[in-house]
């Protein structure tokens, strides 16, 4: 439904105004955006929108052990992969094969996801995308995507004010 609503086209007259106020409330930094407002038909298109050249630039593009978040958000969890399970939000475990390829991969081992990995290490991190944050993806190199994957079923929230005030219980996996 948020999708749908997200859109809606937005009359061309109210769009400065609106978008202006979205940015005071959620702290949107306006000057990085490359569009004015009244370009933006939608907040689909205003959640997706371009930023000025060099907006985001890659610190140490060279350095082979930083990371680079692929997105604005907030880090809400990570660390490494124990037992096939990723200890994701508020301390609950998810099977690997569950979160990314959906439930009828729970119980296939890591190592058979991955056969390529080389000493079954695995890392993950949970980022939680905002509102305010630019729902575009970054890469420190040029980037092709070929395939995405949409797995149906119940997404548990990952803002933790949410889930402390409608007490989500999330799925468990042992």
């Amino acid at each position: 439904m948020t999708g749908r609503i997200t859109e809606v086209n937005i009359p061309t007259a109210i769009r400065p105004a609106l978008f202006s106020a979205f940015c005071r409330m959620y702290g949107v930094n306006k000057d990085e955006i490359k569009l004015s407002f009244s370009e933006f038909r939608n907040f689909k298109e205003f959640f997706t929108r371009e930023l000025k050249d060099n907006s985001r630039p890659f610190v140490e593009p060279d350095n082979n052990k930083v990371i680079c978040s692929p997105s604005d958000s907030t880090v809400l969890a990570c660390g490494e992969v124990k037992h096939d399970c990723i200890r994701c939000v508020k301390g609950h475990n998810y099977s690997v094969g569950d979160l990314l390829y959906g439930p009828e991969f729970t119980h296939i081992p890591s190592k058979e996801l991955f056969p390529s990995l080389k000493d079954n290490t695995l890392y993950y991190a949970v980022l939680y995308l905002s509102p305010a944050d630019l729902h575009r993806y970054f890469s420190p190199t040029e980037l092709l995507l070929k395939e995405r994957c949409h797995i149906l079923g119940y997404l548990n929230p990952v803002k933790p004010e949410y889930l402390l005030a409608n007490k989500v219980i999330p799925r468990v996996i042992d």
